[in-house]
């Protein structure tokens, strides 16, 4: 079964029922017989969202959960052919509910949820205290899992990296705030052990310090990490690649041309 998020819903229901992203309770919208099939449709992809992206507190998940039924209700009532009313013709509000339609209610639930979560079973980390820097190293935690069980070894291999190398980004800034001035002289250590042999030189177009992508107020010195190994000596018809930026990405020498051999 194809995986669905909760984006894709909400992209589908502005194609289908665009008064579902500007509704007031003002604004009275209806959903008349004739839009049937888009509302089984929604209700269908609903169905797909894996229950971990459904990331809603108790009150948001019980109004998701009354606003699709509401839906299923009005369907079931349109396909039973029985004699209605006037208003048993239309999907209107949910009485005890906001005075919206239960398709808005739904986009504006969906739209809260994200793409990608933690399977339930990932490491809590919870030794590291940023929220936002946590969820995202057991993100890539749990794509590497996943990625591992269904034999994808690239992926696994990647996101495993990536999920070391943020823990080892953490643990030094972490040493540093509680012994400052341990990192310069770690370096000078090893500079002066012969272990380093070039303080701060990268082989990177932009300057001696890279930005970590996981932590937007730290730039780390990149010898700390990876010691410059002198280049090898390049081979004829081949490019030499370098080391530069996030996670150790390749970059050409030759620069923006890298068509040519």
């Amino acid at each position: 079964m194809l995986r669905v998020v909760p984006s894709q819903v909400v992209a589908m229901v502005d194609q289908l029922f665009p008064f579902a992203a500007t509704q007031t309770q003002e604004q009275r919208k209806t959903v008349g017989q004739s839009h049937s099939a888009e509302l089984s449709a929604l209700v269908r992809l609903i169905e797909q969202v894996p229950a971990d992206l459904l990331m809603l507190d108790a009150p948001d998940y019980a109004v998701f959960v009354i606003a699709v039924e509401a839906i299923r209700d009005t369907l079931a009532t349109w396909r039973s052919g029985a004699s209605m009313g006037p208003g048993e013709w239309v999907l209107a509000e949910v009485q005890g509910l906001p005075q919206l339609s239960p398709v808005t209610l739904i986009r504006r639930l969906l739209a809260k949820c994200p793409d990608q979560a933690p399977a339930p079973g990932t490491t809590t980390l919870s030794f590291i205290t940023d929220a936002a820097l946590r969820d995202s190293i057991r993100l890539d935690i749990s794509s590497a899992n996943q990625d591992l069980v269904q034999g994808e070894w690239k992926g696994a291999t990647i996101l495993a990296g990536s999920a070391t190398e943020a823990l080892l980004l953490w643990t030094i800034q972490q040493h540093e705030q509680q012994n400052p001035g341990a990192r310069a002289a770690s370096i000078a250590a090893l500079l002066d052990n012969k272990t380093l042999t070039v303080k701060a030189e990268v082989s990177c177009p932009e300057n001696a310090e890279v930005r970590c992508p996981l932590f937007t107020d730290l730039r780390v010195p990149w010898c700390i990490i990876m010691p410059r190994r002198p280049p090898p000596r390049r081979q004829r018809g081949r490019r030499r690649v370098g080391v530069c930026g996030r996670a150790g990405r390749p970059f050409s020498s030759r620069g923006a041309d890298s068509s040519r051999p």
